[in-house]
């Protein structure tokens, strides 16, 4: 009779264990800080943060990044390992001599005085990149209560988008964020972080899991018929 009753504890946890296995995600953060540069009057453009993390060639093309900037005054500039990640833009505002964004609804595609910050704590431009490539949203205006999408402009000439991953590499890395203004006074505030997506599968696979329940149950019966 105990070594019964030791046997069904043991196929029960066997069970439990196999039924609550399963694929797992998790990020690990390889950099993160602030974009910072106080109100300057230059048109040359200015360093606001840097991220520096290392790689080995199969974490590549799982990195992501992420930018969450409160004041663009007026325009930035994401270089990674060198290269600029998209068009380097003096002026992403509504007052912004080229079509940067579309269907925001003001003139040029422009964001609406950017160099202000959203009244709600939201971000006026967000940068997110990863293998999937690079997507762009903010707070539209200053008084704005939610974030949009900012569709880049489909003129290639006009906006080009660099495959983010194709920039990293094997070893040491840089990503550095620069604040641009053609017009004078430039300023950035935001922050950064820069992360590691893994994936831990579990090594049972569903299937082994009704089996086991099914075999559980039918010896369970057998016994309560004995």
């Amino acid at each position: 009779m105990t070594n019964q009753c030791a046997l069904v504890q043991v196929l029960t946890y066997l069970f439990l264990i196999t039924f609550f296995s399963g694929t797992t995600s998790a990020d690990i953060v390889l950099d993160s800080g602030s974009i910072s540069v106080p109100e300057t009057n230059t048109t040359v453009p200015q360093l606001g943060g840097t991220a520096s993390f290392s790689l080995t060639a199969d974490q590549i093309p799982d990195v992501e990044l992420l930018a969450n900037l409160f004041i663009v005054d007026a325009g930035v500039d994401v270089v990674v390992n060198g290269t600029s990640l998209f068009t380097q833009f003096n002026d992403i505002s509504q007052f912004g001599p080229t079509d940067v964004f579309v269907g925001t609804g003001f003139p040029n595609g422009g964001v609406d005085f950017p160099f202000n910050a959203n009244t709600n704590g939201l971000p006026r431009l967000t940068i997110e990149s990863d293998s999937t490539g690079t997507a762009f949203s903010g707070a539209v205006s200053p008084d704005s209560t939610s974030t949009i999408t900012f569709t880049p402009n489909p003129d290639t000439n006009v906006f080009a988008i660099q495959n983010f991953n194709s920039l990293l590499n094997v070893g040491n890395n840089t990503i550095e964020f620069f604040v641009l203004n053609g017009f004078g006074n430039a300023a950035l505030d935001g922050e950064f972080v820069v992360e590691l997506n893994t994936t831990t599968a579990a090594v049972p696979e569903p299937g082994s899991a009704s089996l086991l329940g099914l075999f559980l149950v039918g010896y369970l019966s057998t016994r309560r018929r004995s």
